[in-house]
């Protein structure tokens, strides 16, 4: 099922509330594909095994591989939307992302700088916090494909 996010803005005419009508309709990064939405970045992706958090790897853009094992993906420990804290449980945001589902599986991510504040939001059924500034981020990516692979 294709979900989309719209933004709607009330329409005011001499004070009286007229219509609302959408400003922007943007698709939910966790919708199923929402992997062909990733921003591209070129490899390799260095595998750290199974995915737990990526604080070892803040203050660098490395591009890391994981797997996440089936599991209930209930960690409190994850901190804002499309954009993580490096120490937000990794399987958790992927499933919040929409890049993974409940049965695990392998994922992509860039280690990115900090930022001013991250926003928390529930998808795909995973409630993540908002938290202000922190020293370092990551978000999910695809690797290029080379030579047609």
């Amino acid at each position: 099922m294709k979900a989309n996010l719209k933004f709607m803005v009330p329409l005011t005419l001499a004070g009286a509330v007229a219509s609302t009508v959408a400003l922007a309709e943007i698709p939910a990064s966790g919708e199923a594909g929402a992997s062909n939405a990733l921003p591209e970045v070129d490899g390799p992706a260095l595998d750290i095994g199974v995915c737990k958090a990526a604080t070892s790897h803040a203050g660098t853009s490395k591009v890391l591989t994981c797997s996440c094992p089936a599991e209930k993906y209930n960690s409190t420990s994850v901190w804002g939307t499309d954009f993580y804290t490096a120490d937000s449980y990794i399987c958790t945001t992927a499933r919040h992302a929409g890049v993974i589902t409940q049965d695990g599986g392998r994922v992509v991510l860039q280690m990115q700088p900090g930022l001013a504040s991250y926003a928390g939001t529930k998808r795909n059924g995973i409630t993540t916090r908002g938290y202000g500034k922190y020293r370092a981020s990551y978000r999910y990516v695809r690797l290029k494909e080379k030579d047609g692979k």
